[in-house]
């Protein structure tokens, strides 16, 4: 499961339309892509808006049960960027 459609499931389950659940993070139009799997969401910007909405970054990545291996990796990159962990960005660089 994509990070967009992590994120649509999320928001659909919080009963939120869009624009309620970017909080004017990002433009409408640019998340509607996200969700739809045509953008890829920055992670200040995924960290924004899971904040903005009181969603743990751990709960949203563990609920996401069907994930794949290549999208849970690129959610754990994003952890680490954002962590500013320059060696587990790069060994998990090496996973991919």
């Amino acid at each position: 499961m994509e990070i967009g459609t992590m994120l649509r499931n999320k928001r659909k389950m919080l009963g939120l339309t869009q624009d309620q659940f970017i909080h004017g993070i990002i433009s409408k139009s640019f998340y509607s892509k996200v969700e739809r799997g045509l953008n890829e969401i920055s992670a200040k910007d995924l960290f924004a808006i899971l904040e903005a909405n009181n969603i743990n970054l751990n709960d949203f990545i563990n609920n996401a049960g069907s994930t794949s291996k290549s999208d849970r990796l690129k959610v754990e990159i994003l952890v680490a960027f954002n962590n500013k962990n320059k060696h587990e960005v790069q060994e998990l660089n090496k996973k991919i």
